[in-house]
């Protein structure tokens, strides 16, 4: 058996979800090293399980987007909630208008949720996930927060957020599927420990918990021991929160120890120093990180790039759209008006290309600051068919159909990161014109074979082979004038991805992986 075990945590309480409503800002970390190696093993028929060690109550909607099926991964919460034989028909509340209301209560619809009224007073505000599942329910009391239902995605009320008389955290009561709680976690200055209800203490070693991690690893611990084979593996992403414990546990099994840019830096700590002893074989999906890893240890260091098999080759060759991809996250707005001005000039002399300018910027204020001056630049182009438009992310999959014959800028802000997938399948061309470009675009550029333009090389960007460095806004124009001119370039540069995907195989991967294992 290969255990993946990934770092999906919480940046402020360690053991809870990343999920957010739709209308909220998301963590977008939706593909790593993690679910990169454990879709190649699990490809190649290898036996394999995540273990997921987060409060989660949206996993098979996280799992869904990540292609990962059920049977194949397990959370260590199911295991706390004794959720494990959980069936979808024992949900108790798959819509809002089921949840047991007060008598009298009116619903208004609003734009981000839905908000419930009795006798005049805001009682409830009822927010949903990415696909429009109920995500959970805030109960109001003098317009602070009394009570918050949080939902499974598999339709029962999954914890319940119990607030003091100020509105700030008291403690939480997660339940089992037939909404009996079994933990209750409180919080300073409350407290910060876990009890455990007498029902279902014969499940646990301890009645009372000093911590939440206590309890976590005490079920991972099960779970590792569940089998202990000396062939067993355990494909480790780095991290402080839980690499110790782990290495502890490990028992017979041996430990793949993996480093991922967008998660740990290239500087090594003491700790990471240390736990490289004991590990047996180790790996990054850079060289730079590769190269300061192996300074502090004798296992060789394997470099792994990463690609996202959720990726195909798309359909843009046989479009005669050219649809240029514009990341504008960490442009400098002092940059927008010269960028812009550039690519407006290409526009204007090829009329087939058509740009969406794509950010994740969630925050209202800001968007409304980034819209108007991207209007008034391309305003100025005095062409209707060069004047911005927007769509919102649940069009954007047919935004082209909805611009032709008008505008060919369409600004798109966007709240799930799978959402890239969709929009890459036409794209012809990719900018990233901020000075640290996005980890997951040049990914998502070499798995579906498009182009890029960025503004500094890297070691997946190779200049005139599978993209173009473009350090000034002219070179932007240069970039696009030659990947769309004609289509030898291009051609060029889509066989210089798939060899660089064909290097990194699965077969390939795994021999080099299991060498000395």
């Amino acid at each position: 058996m290969i255990y993946f075990i990934p770092a999906w945590y919480n940046q402020r309480r360690t053991w809870y979800f990343n999920s957010r409503p739709w209308s909220q800002e998301q963590k977008l970390v939706r593909f790593d090293d993690i679910s990169s190696h454990f879709e190649r093993f699990s490809s190649a028929g290898e036996k394999c399980q995540l273990i997921v060690n987060n409060y989660e109550p949206q996993l098979r909607y996280f799992m869904h987007r990540l292609e990962i099926l059920e049977r194949n991964f397990i959370n260590v919460f199911d295991i706390i909630q004794d959720l494990n034989t959980i069936k979808k028909e024992q949900g108790q509340v798959d819509f809002y208008t089921q949840f047991p209301w007060p008598e009298g209560i009116e619903f208004i619809n609003t734009p981000f949720s839905v908000l419930g009224y009795l006798n005049g007073k805001l009682y409830a505000q009822i927010e949903f996930g990415d696909s429009g599942q109920l995500f959970w329910i805030t109960i109001f009391e003098n317009n602070l927060p009394s009570l918050r239902y949080i939902f499974d995605d598999r339709g029962f009320i999954s914890s319940k957020l119990v607030y003091d008389q100020s509105g700030k955290y008291h403690y939480q009561d997660y339940y089992n599927g037939e909404e009996e709680w079994q933990i209750r976690e409180f919080f300073p200055p409350y407290g910060n420990h876990v009890e455990v209800a007498e029902e279902a203490r014969e499940r646990f070693l301890k009645s009372r918990y000093e911590t939440m991690t206590d309890l976590v690893f005490e079920v991972e611990r099960l779970i590792l021991d569940q089998n202990d084979e000396p062939d067993d593996i355990i494909f480790l992403a780095e991290d402080d929160r839980h690499t110790g414990p782990i290495l502890e546990m490990k028992s017979r099994k041996k430990v793949i120890y993996s480093f991922f840019q967008g998660r740990n830096s290239h500087d090594i700590s003491p700790e990471v120093q240390q736990h490289l002893q004991n590990v047996d074989s180790v790996i990054a999906n850079s060289e730079s990180l590769r190269k300061s890893l192996q300074e502090y240890t004798n296992v060789p260091v394997k470099k792994i790039p990463l690609f996202d098999a959720r990726l195909d080759l798309g359909k843009s060759r046989q479009m005669k759209e050219l649809i240029v991809y514009f990341r504008l996250d960490g442009l400098r707005k002092s940059s927008y008006q010269a960028v812009f001005n550039a690519i407006l000039r290409y526009m204007k002399e090829n009329k087939l290309v058509y740009l969406r300018i794509i950010s994740f910027e969630s925050n209202v204020q800001e968007q409304q600051s980034i819209r108007k001056q991207l209007t008034e630049i391309f305003e100025a182009s005095d062409d209707k068919c060069l004047v911005l438009t927007e769509e919102d992310t649940h069009n954007s999959e047919n935004s082209l159909q909805a611009t032709e014959g008008k505008s060919r800028v369409q600004l798109i802000f966007m709240t799930a990161a799978d959402d890239i997938i969709k929009l890459l399948n036409d794209c012809r061309v990719i900018i990233d014109g901020a000075d640290d470009a996005d980890l997951y675009t040049h990914i998502a550029a070499i798995s579906a074979g498009i182009p890029q333009i960025n503004r500094f090389p890297s070691e997946f960007v190779t200049h005139e082979q599978n993209g173009y460095i473009a350090e000034t806004p002219e070179g932007i124009y240069d970039g696009l004038d030659y990947f769309l001119s004609e289509m030898t370039n291009w051609n060029r540069a889509l066989t210089d991805s798939i060899q660089k995907t064909l290097q990194y195989s699965n077969s390939n991967l795994l021999a080099d992986l299991m060498e000395g294992l």
